[in-house]
């Protein structure tokens, strides 16, 4: 089994929502400076952004013909079938997130987000294109 995800996937979904507001609010009690409106209103920003990505962000492995995905609790096993398409958001942010479509909805929805180890420079992150290779050839098509 291969994981596709980057190995800090814990840390994006159990850490950093918790370390976020606790190291904001301690910068602002620290400076002065940073006692205004806009770093008031930072930390509440930065904590339901990291929540969120903590919610819906899973961990990603290949296995064979199978995608398994987890969230640390409950796993599931997708065949790459079953997968409509994997795309990225935004080329700006190669390898930040990477979605995966599902024709019908697992146990975690039929949108999954997961966040790859990191690529280098701009662009569409390589393993879009490994997976929907691997998609087409799973459903018989050629690549």
């Amino acid at each position: 089994m291969r994981q596709l995800s980057t190995s800090w996937t814990w840390y994006f979904k159990f850490l950093q929502p918790v370390l976020w507001p606790v190291f904001a609010t301690l910068a602002m009690l620290s400076d002065p400076s940073l006692r205004t409106w806009s770093f008031s209103v930072l930390p509440v920003l930065g904590a339901g952004y990291f929540w969120w990505l903590a919610y819906t962000i899973k961990e990603v492995s290949l296995d064979g013909t199978s995608l398994v995905i987890t969230d640390y609790g409950r796993t599931v096993r997708v065949s790459l079938q079953d997968v409509e398409r994997v795309w990225q958001k935004s080329r700006w942010q190669r390898g930040i997130t990477v979605h995966i479509g599902l024709r019908t909805a697992s146990r975690f929805g039929s949108d999954i987000l997961f966040m790859p180890k990191l690529g280098m420079g701009y662009g569409q992150h390589p393993l879009i294109q490994e997976l929907t290779d691997k998609i087409r050839e799973a459903k018989g098509l050629e690549p």
